[in-house]
């Protein structure tokens, strides 16, 4: 091995159990925020959000992208409603917020819906997701993904008039 590789591999060593725990205290923490965007919503148009079921999955360091999950009815049909802080599909190294719908068999008609919807210009539905591309000098969470689902939830009160 070069000296470069050395230093790098006995910097690691030095710092490896910093480094972790810094990284599970973000991981925490940002998880705990998208949860708590979740379990403060007031406005949830036509879903009807079940507060208890709030959980975020964790993938892993692999996949650079924390989430949290809440579990809702819309018009009859099950549906989990994710957002996400992702940098796992990012072109660059900051991370775009999204949300989406895992998919299921009742709803194939609302992801062709969701493709075809006129999404306001400050958003971008791409890969069965809808984006949010954050200024990255001013990260607001709290706003950035209430401003998110306020987009999903108008589509979601929209689409149930069609």
């Amino acid at each position: 091995m070069n000296k470069e590789i050395n230093d790098f591999i006995t910097a690691g060593i030095q710092r490896y159990k910093q480094a972790t725990e810094t990284y599970f205290t973000f991981r925490k923490e940002l998880q705990d925020k998208l949860q708590s965007v979740l379990k403060t919503r007031e406005n949830w148009g036509l879903l009807k959000p079940n507060i208890n079921s709030i959980k975020s999955t964790t993938f892993g360091q692999e996949y650079p992208l924390l989430n949290s999950r809440i579990n809702c009815k819309f018009a009859g049909k099950d549906l989990t409603l994710v957002i996400a802080v992702n940098w796992y599909q990012s072109e660059n190294d900051f991370p775009f917020f999204t949300v989406w719908t895992e998919k299921t068999a009742d709803l194939t008609n609302l992801m062709l819906k969701q493709k075809q919807y006129n999404w306001n210009s400050n958003f971008k539905y791409e890969k069965d997701a809808l984006r949010f591309y954050p200024n990255p000098d001013n990260y607001n969470i709290e706003t950035d993904f209430n401003n998110l689902l306020d987009e999903f939830i108008k589509f979601i009160n929209e689409i149930d008039k069609t």
